[in-house]
């Protein structure tokens, strides 16, 4: 065991360590046992990593995680997962030896990007998530021990319920009436006749996909950090949807715009440089269309909403969910249908129902006052 000496010329703790062959110097300027403790803490840490008999930086356990995770998940859901380590685990903790790491130092890469920045309720839960099973398979492989798995980080967001709604009548109308020039007006039209997801849109193509009044979805476009893939729609399974005439015409006048510009291709729908759209940029002109048509903060999702509530009125619950594309198991009318605003016509026919309900209740009552 080597010694922890104390050096009055530079006013710092020392200690000069070997461990297979190899030399390690550690320094604490910190006065008293505070600074001795933090060296002898040093030199612990650094002989557990040495005797570790499966010695791995967080570099490159990840680099194994990662491509583990790949072969089990879809490519948009891994390249969010390798966007999460870039971001808050790479900074703190890239090579560090992973089996020397303790559940405080994993808090760390929650709490610093915290303080420095505002980050909402749910990334942080997902970043968790993330962090405690990349460190079970680490621990599978014999990286570090059970003991050191982070089964329980705090996350120190506050908690906020995000509310989605669907457009009110008033907003609906100003959508779908709509004269802009905006390039894509015609798609966001669309995605409130059909419910299709933004990338299931972009992914339509024209001769394999579309026989009027029919479209069949079958991929999903979505954009990676390494560019834009296709793969299977979110519920794993294609459908074929039936257009109505709105729809319909949403496609007629979006082709219009698409032979005057000159752009020919695949796709049902293009961008505004004529090859398929990026639905990422869907979602920018989106907002840049709401905020200059007053539609509060409405996603280019809640367009999907807006269909599932207004369309709920109609079908049933069965047919609702063939349409949206779900499976039996999913909460539609709790996640997808809203309540929305009463227009004047409907607010007057509540008045009457309630007013003849009301009298109903007032006679039973006047016969039991007439009969005492």
């Amino acid at each position: 065991m080597p010694k922890c000496k104390w050096d009055k010329d530079r006013k710092t703790w020392v200690m000069q360590a070997y461990k297979d062959k190899k030399r390690k110097v550690f320094y604490s300027s910190t006065r008293g046992q505070s600074g001795k403790q933090e060296v002898m803490k040093a030199y612990y840490e650094w002989i557990a990593g040495m005797e570790a008999p499966n010695r791995r930086t967080v570099k490159e356990a990840w680099a194994e995680y990662i491509e583990y995770y790949g072969q089990n998940h879809k490519a948009s859901t891994t390249d969010a997962l390798n966007q999460q380590y870039k971001t808050y685990i790479k900074p703190v903790h890239e090579n560090k030896i992973i089996g020397t790491l303790r559940k405080s130092d994993w808090q760390e890469c929650i709490d610093a990007p915290y303080k420095d920045r505002a980050i909402a309720y749910n990334t942080i839960k997902r970043l968790i998530t993330s962090i405690k099973h990349f460190c079970i398979f680490c621990a599978g492989k014999g990286y570090m021990t059970d003991d050191n798995v982070p089964l329980f980080l705090l996350n120190p967001a506050k908690k906020e319920q995000q509310q989605r709604r669907a457009l009110y009548p008033d907003e609906l109308n100003r959508l779908l009436q709509s004269d802009s020039d905006d390039w894509y007006l015609e798609v966001y039209q669309f995605l409130v006749y059909t419910g299709l997801r933004r990338g299931e849109l972009c992914a339509l193509q024209i001769k394999r996909d579309y026989a009027m009044p029919y479209i069949h979805v079958r991929e999903s476009v979505s954009q990676l950090s390494t560019g834009m893939t296709v793969g299977k729609p979110k519920s794993g399974k294609e459908r074929d949807e039936f257009l109505i005439p709105q729809a319909v015409e949403c496609i007629h006048r979006h082709n219009l715009k698409r032979i005057e510009k000159g752009f020919n291709g695949d796709y049902l729908f293009v961008s505004s440089t004529g090859g398929r759209i990026n639905p990422n940029v869907l979602s920018d002109r989106w907002r840049d269309f709401r905020s200059k048509n007053g539609l509060d903060n409405i996603t280019l999702h809640e367009l999907r909403h807006t269909y599932a509530t207004y369309t709920s009125k109609q079908v049933k619950l069965e047919e609702l969910k063939k349409l949206l594309g779900h499976s039996k198991d999913m909460n539609t009318l709790g996640t997808y249908v809203h309540e929305i605003p009463l227009t004047e016509e409907e607010q007057k026919a509540k008045y009457l129902e309630d007013k003849m309900l009301a009298e109903k209740v007032e006679e039973i009552f006047d016969i039991f006052k007439n009969n005492t």
